[in-house]
């Protein structure tokens, strides 16, 4: 058995019926083993990163598309993983009344128990989350993809922005205004259910202020500007925004519908 499995036995211990009888008395933790397990996740994070990029590389799309998925759901896991053992060291290593001897805690059971339910509960939704709302570089890198593949804009939606509207029309031989009715607010893939909002709690500080509520061509009155999670493209995309791929149908707005994209993306794992 190694560190980790160790390590998540005794959670699992801890937490089951019989683990009320188990350990009667004190449980020791060893903040060293909670270290070394996050070091190791770390370690799996870097080459579940390099299986990303060379994956990227395989010239076939389709296969490119599935192997990617798989891989970034891999990592999500991996990520949120080592992001609760974080949380569960911080806690155990700042709390007060505590006694530490010898890099040990001597933690009643009651006390660790406490402390690995908020922990798991604090992470339980962000470990299913999209992994590009909880890594920024991710989603830099899959927004300017978008931007520089499939039109991604326009930069200012506070400004009229006649040309990126005017090539929009053209890739759809539509009209200029029924260009300006395309927007992630209604494409089929933008997400801004409350599941998704939890996964990305911050997105939506400031952004009315900065753009404003006139916006050329955008319904304020029908749409909220707001984020919300691109299930198409991966990554956090603006609702008065839009790109090349836009297809009609949306938002989501319920989570049921929201775990079932991330389902058939390969994202994510079936809602608990």
């Amino acid at each position: 058995m190694n560190m980790r499995e160790k390590l998540l036995s005794q959670v699992r211990h801890l937490l089951s019926e019989t683990a009320t009888q188990a350990f009667p008395g004190a449980l020791p933790v060893d903040i060293a083993d909670i270290q070394k397990v996050i070091t190791q996740l770390g370690q799996e994070q870097l080459t579940k990163e390099e299986e990303i990029k060379a994956a990227q590389k395989e010239p076939d799309p389709s296969v490119r598309s599935t192997k990617v998925a798989q891989l970034q759901g891999e990592l999500s896991d991996i990520i949120a993983q080592k992001s609760q053992l974080a949380q569960m060291q911080n806690k155990l290593t700042t709390s007060e009344g505590f006694s530490q001897l010898n890099s040990k805690l001597k933690l009643s059971r009651a006390d660790l128990a406490e402390i690995v339910r908020e922990q798991l509960d604090a992470g339980q939704d962000r470990a299913g989350c999209p992994l590009a709302t909880q890594d920024v570089a991710l989603n830099t890198e899959n927004r300017n993809a978008t931007r520089e593949n499939h039109a991604y804009g326009p930069l200012n939606p506070s400004k009229p922005s006649e040309g990126f509207w005017e090539k929009i029309a053209d890739k759809w031989d539509a009209t200029i205004e029924e260009a300006l009715s395309t927007r992630c607010a209604n494409c089929v893939a933008f997400d801004i259910s409350p599941r998704m909002k939890d996964c990305m709690p911050l997105a939506d500080a400031n952004v009315k202020d900065v753009l404003g509520d006139d916006l050329p061509g955008f319904d304020v009155e029908e749409y909220d500007v707001q984020f919300g999670y691109c299930w198409m493209h991966h990554f956090k995309c603006l609702s008065a925004r839009v790109c090349d791929t836009w297809a009609s149908g949306g938002p989501i707005d319920e989570d049921e519908v929201s775990y079932e994209w991330g389902r058939k993306s390969g994202t994510e794992q079936e809602e608990e």
